[in-house]
């Protein structure tokens, strides 16, 4: 069916719009053409879909008087056909004035051929229905058979939800070290039950898995870590599916010990250090120094080295920082503006555990990074002591923990600190920043 506009009044600029049903017999076309009495600006119609558009202000009324008079036609047309009759344009046309002069007689055979056809469908559909039954029967069996080849993952399978999980944070813009956390935590899970399903999750699981953790020896701290981040991507799923949290209630993790006492450089240490002659040719270990002394100068996170010149606002460092997104707006020493001059305003990225490494063959030099420190971590319910020379416990974080440490000696507020630092609060501070000792006998030596 196609529409054309016929008879365009010059006067008005209306046509008469008319239905177009075109038939083939053979190799033979022929075209049957009704007037629907609906007049048109030819601007304002469509020949194609038989529609006129809204800037008709009757087009409603126009839209269903031509789909009447062109269903009408098509109606006809399949009349014919289901008579054995082949649908020309004179066989259409006299159809269509029986049909009109006949209309009761027209609608029962049609209401009685409809009829056929219907009993036909539902039959039809009734088939598609069983077969749709076998179909899922088939594809419960096959998904049983992959799952226990190890083809298909389980429904519900622990690690597969971790990684939607992760999936899910990375579409939210979470930073790259948290979205780490999770594959880290997937590949620990793998280690311990590969096949593990959310179902499987219940207090005798999590006492299993914490267990399993201390006897590989991870740190309480770490265990700790793990723990929270797996209850919060069961907590997600589990309310998902109406699985009960309740246990985690009864649940006891680890309790990890009092903090090491906070490593950091004195100013001795660090005039040392900046002191070492390194040859020009070794630039990965000038670059190192330098950056690392930018950070004792700035409290900078290594992530957040690659600052510029248009991060500096006047007398402060203005960083967004790459871990949590927080704004930190950093004094900016006369020291640190020289070691920013000194790289030429650009300081290039180094793989954290290069610039680790490098850091110690630095310090391994040093007279004062010889003596022996002791670090105490915690394993289930026992102590595990490790020493070693100071230049071996050296790491980018040594900077921003000095950082920390000599704003607080020289009166810095625990606030301020913690501002700088881009921390939340100062509980982060206390624990793992400060060296609570060593700020103790300086006071001491202020006071008394």
């Amino acid at each position: 069916m196609f529409y054309k506009v016929k008879g365009i009044s010059k006067k008005t600029g209306l046509g008469t719009v008319y239905c177009v049903l075109r038939t083939k017999t053979g190799d033979r076309v022929s075209e049957t053409v009704k007037t629907t009495g609906v007049t048109v600006n030819p601007a304002h119609f469509n020949t194609k879909t038989g529609k006129v558009s809204q800037r008709d202000t009757l087009y409603i009324e126009k839209n269903e008087r031509i789909h009447t008079v062109g269903a009408g036609m098509e109606a006809v047309a399949r009349d014919l056909d289901w008579s054995g009759i082949v649908p020309t344009k004179q066989t259409v046309e006299r159809g269509i004035q029986q049909n009109a002069e006949l209309p009761a007689v027209f609608d029962a055979v049609r209401a009685a051929r409809i009829r056929i056809h219907e009993d036909q469908r539902a039959t039809l559909l009734l088939d598609i229905q069983e077969l749709e039954a076998q179909l899922s029967a088939k594809r419960t069996t096959l998904e049983k058979l992959e799952i226990g080849l190890g083809i298909r993952a389980k429904p519900l399978q622990l690690s597969k939800l971790i990684d939607q999980y992760k999936a899910m944070k990375a579409a939210q813009d979470v930073k790259p070290g948290t979205l780490k956390n999770f594959t880290v935590l997937n590949n620990i899970v793998a280690r311990y039950d590969s096949q593990a399903l959310l179902t499987d999750m219940g207090l005798d699981w999590f006492n299993a898995f914490q267990t399993h953790l201390v006897k590989r020896g991870v740190t309480n701290k770490s265990i700790l870590e793990v723990m929270g981040k797996l209850k919060t991507v069961f907590r997600h799923y589990a309310n998902k599916h109406n699985i009960s949290t309740g246990f985690l209630a009864d649940f006891v993790p680890v309790k990890d010990g009092a903090a090491n006492d906070v490593l950091f450089l004195t100013a001795d240490q660090l005039a040392e250090l900046e002191a070492l002659d390194i040859p020009a040719a070794n630039v990965g270990q000038i670059d190192v120094r330098r950056q690392f002394l930018f950070a004792v100068e700035t409290g900078l996170r290594r992530s957040d080295y690659q600052v510029s010149e248009s991060n500096i606002k006047g007398d402060e460092l203005v960083v967004i920082t790459t871990k949590t997104g927080k704004v930190a707006s950093i004094p900016f020493t006369q020291k640190a503006r020289q070691l920013f001059a000194d790289a030429n305003h650009n300081f290039r990225l180094i793989k954290e555990t290069q610039f680790n490494q490098t850091l110690r063959i630095i310090c391994k030099k040093l007279a004062s990074m010889q003596d022996d420190v002791t670090n105490y971590s915690y394993v289930g319910g026992a102590t595990k002591e490790e020493t070693l020379p100071r230049w071996q416990w050296m790491t980018s974080h040594v900077a921003r923990k000095t950082y920390a440490h000599n704003a607080l000696s020289r009166g810095a507020s625990a606030t301020a600190v913690a501002e700088w630092l881009a921390h939340k609060s100062t509980a982060m501070l206390d624990k793992h920043y400060s060296n609570r000792k060593e700020l103790a006998r300086q006071e001491a030596y202020k006071v008394l």
